[in-house]
């Protein structure tokens, strides 16, 4: 991420236990994708879990399920056709993912296991628009966005904010009940920087 442009502060309690609510997530992300990998086995074999994370806000979710050699990975037009009922093969990803056109897979689908990013979390409860204009080029009409970094210490939750997250719109009434601005210099005072 490039260095913060705009702090924003919470101590919002809606704000903190939601991002309270993440870390406790996380921590039994690996746990709930065991256990769905164990509940719905394939072809009689429990798989491996294939969990996939959103490096720019640490979204994670489970994709499926682990191909194992001897597969029958061949992808059938018609999903009744396919081998493993509400399972298809993901060749991009190497794995079985649910196959959201019969009811068993939007059954599968609905029950993965996920944590939403901070970002979003932030967005959400909050108002902190998840994408922020960083740059921008007019004379090749490009942009480049970034979202917030957020964190949360001793119950005070900071968005460091790559660029003004209120360039394209005026800040919501959301957004004003749970953030205040601080100074960078202030910001950059308690990095010891």
């Amino acid at each position: 991420m490039s260095a913060p442009t705009h702090i924003f502060r919470s101590t919002h309690p809606d704000l903190v236990q939601a991002l309270q609510r993440r870390s406790s997530d996380l921590d039994s992300f690996h746990d709930d994708c065991e256990a769905f990998a164990a509940k719905h086995p394939i072809a009689g074999a429990v798989r491996k879990p294939e969990a996939r994370i959103r490096p720019f806000d640490g979204y994670r979710w489970l994709l499926g399920l682990s191909i194992a050699d001897g597969d029958d990975t061949k992808y059938r037009r018609r999903a009744a056709d396919m081998p493993n009922l509400g399972w298809k093969c993901d060749r991009k990803h190497g794995a079985w993912v649910p196959d959201r056109r019969t009811d068993e897979g939007k059954l599968l689908a609905a029950a993965l296991p996920r944590v939403p990013g901070s970002a979003n979390i932030a967005e959400t409860v909050a108002g902190m628009p998840t994408w922020i204009t960083v740059s921008r080029n007019e004379r090749e009409g490009t942009s480049m966005a970034g979202c917030a970094s957020i964190s949360l210490h001793n119950g005070v939750v900071t968005a460091a904010c790559p660029g003004d997250p209120h360039e394209r719109r005026e800040p919501t009434e959301q957004f004003q009940q749970f953030w205040r601005p601080v100074k960078l210099s202030d910001y950059y005072a308690e990095q010891g920087l």
